[in-house]
């Protein structure tokens, strides 16, 4: 009797297991046919941009029309790589880390690996371990390596102009980056059907640097006006004024930190994702003399996430103002929100 009872329950036990198996391969088979109906989607790309203080990643759909969507953004919290100049084991271990837990967010959305895009911004360039890091990323992920980019300032500048969204003539637009280290120009070429961009040395953290190291006494506020004027007439001279593709361009959109803190101290209540029409006129209410003595009075507000001072901000400040002069500009714009990534998408995938 024990024996017979033993052997029914042992059967019963192996029909149950072969009736679970069953049930988990069809519901492996389905998730698998869902998967794969995610993968046919083939108008979904994925951007990671890999700088000196984030891993920041775009999911984008381009519609049958050609139109680039944003559908969403994610960024790591703030880091700093390379302080002493190259990316090291400890630095490259988080990178590679931080990456695996974005790319395993683009994997659930099925987007295969021809269609994500890594590109290393100007910033991270200048450090050395670079290489390095890519060869880990391709060899880790399986990334193509053609997929892998280094980003100077003209394919950035280029994206950038490619994100803006405006009613312009895109020949009408001079496009100026204020970022913290340099600053980036330019247009779009009608004639040739191409873009003609520069990079200027002075940004708002780098001028007032600049400026500070070479003030024996205690900067003032009055020493960035008038050294930062001086320095940038040079530059200014050497890439814009003396280069007549940038001369006479009616439009001029801004972006950058320095642009951000100035619409969002005079145009709070205005929508940031939208192009932004700013007073650069020649009377002393215009809305450069108005941020000028917010900064100056110390009543600029800067939001914590912001990492600028009133001095940085006054020499990012002293680089728009000049630039907007000499360009002989009629009309100038801020739009913020504004990512190089949907354009650098677009220029990798008209490479193929």
């Amino acid at each position: 009797m024990f024996s017979k009872n033993y052997t029914t329950s042992k059967l019963h036990r192996h029909s149950l297991r072969l009736i679970g198996l069953l049930m988990l391969g069809i519901f492996s088979s389905c998730g698998e046919f869902a998967k794969q109906e995610i993968c046919d989607e083939e108008n979904y790309y994925a951007g990671i941009e890999v700088s000196s203080t984030s891993i920041k990643k775009t999911i984008l759909e381009i519609n049958a029309e050609g139109e680039i969507k944003t559908i969403s953004t994610a960024k790591t919290r703030q880091l700093n790589f390379g302080d002493n100049g190259e990316i090291d084991a400890g630095e490259m271990s988080q990178i590679i880390d931080e990456l695996a837990n974005q790319l395993e967010s683009v994997e659930r959305r099925c987007i295969t690996k021809e269609r994500i895009f890594i590109a290393f911004s100007s910033g991270i360039l200048k450090l050395s371990g670079l290489d390095t890091l890519a060869r880990h990323i391709v060899s880790k992920f399986e990334i193509p390596s053609r997929n892998l980019e280094k980003v100077n300032y003209h394919v950035e500048v280029t994206s950038g102009m490619l994100s803006l969204k405006h009613n312009f003539d895109p020949s009408s637009v001079f496009f100026v980056d204020v970022g913290g280290s340099n600053t980036k120009i330019g247009v779009f070429d009608k004639t040739n059907n191409t873009y003609v961009t520069e990079e200027l040395d002075y940004g708002t953290r780098s001028l007032e640097e600049v400026i500070r190291k070479s003030t024996p006494n205690i900067l003032t506020l009055n020493d960035i006006e008038t050294k930062g004027k001086e320095l940038l007439d040079v530059a200014i001279e050497d890439k814009i004024t003396s280069n007549s593709y940038f001369i006479n361009r009616p439009n001029v959109i801004i972006v950058g930190g320095t642009a951000y803190n100035l619409a969002d101290n005079l145009y709070p209540n205005q929508e940031k994702n939208r192009l932004i029409t700013l007073n650069f006129g020649d009377d002393s209410a215009n809305d450069i003399e108005m941020y000028r003595n917010l900064i100056t009075s110390g009543e600029v507000i800067i939001p914590e996430h912001l990492k600028y001072t009133p001095k940085q901000l006054l020499a990012g400040l002293i680089i728009i103002e000049n630039i907007f002069e000499a360009t002989n500009a009629r009309e100038a714009y801020y739009q913020d929100q504004i990512s190089w990534m949907p354009g650098f998408i677009r220029y990798k995938i008209n490479q193929k």
